[in-house]
């Protein structure tokens, strides 16, 4: 202008569904419950509130949500570091993967990578076999 110079600013904010989780580790595993670690995502402007565990096997090669209620707890401050234990969710004598996803008032992330493949330990049959005859 004529008189001076104009001067204009603006921001741009964005939100939306929370990034993956990264580092998944599988702390330690049983026949039935699982201790999982990671790191959260990015929150993308608003705060994360819940998350969703998800599973496969050596048997199905399809993912699964395993849980969706259980305890969060942030076992290093500094880094954000998170652990939660499954329980009563795994099939002994089986190979399983797991991912993690959260959720924010926006919606659901993406998963994160799978975690390194972990054996649960074999336990007794849960029934007594069936169909059993003799050979004669």
């Amino acid at each position: 202008s004529a008189v001076g110079r104009i001067v204009s600013t603006s921001s741009v904010v964005i939100q939306g569904p929370p990034g993956p989780p990264g580092g998944l580790q599988v702390v330690t595993i049983h026949r039935k419950a699982v201790t999982l670690q990671w790191t959260d995502g990015a929150h993308h402007g608003s705060p994360i509130h819940s998350y969703i565990v998800s599973g496969r096997t050596n048997w199905n090669n399809t993912w699964v949500n395993i849980s969706g209620n259980f305890r969060v707890t942030e076992i290093d401050r500094y880094t954000g570091r998170k652990e939660a234990v499954i329980e009563n969710t795994l099939i002994p004598w089986s190979i399983y993967e797991f991912r993690v996803a959260a959720w924010n008032d926006l919606g659901m992330g993406p998963p994160s990578a799978p975690s390194p493949r972990q054996a649960t330990p074999p336990d007794r049959p849960f029934t007594p076999p069936r169909n059993i005859g003799g050979g004669g």
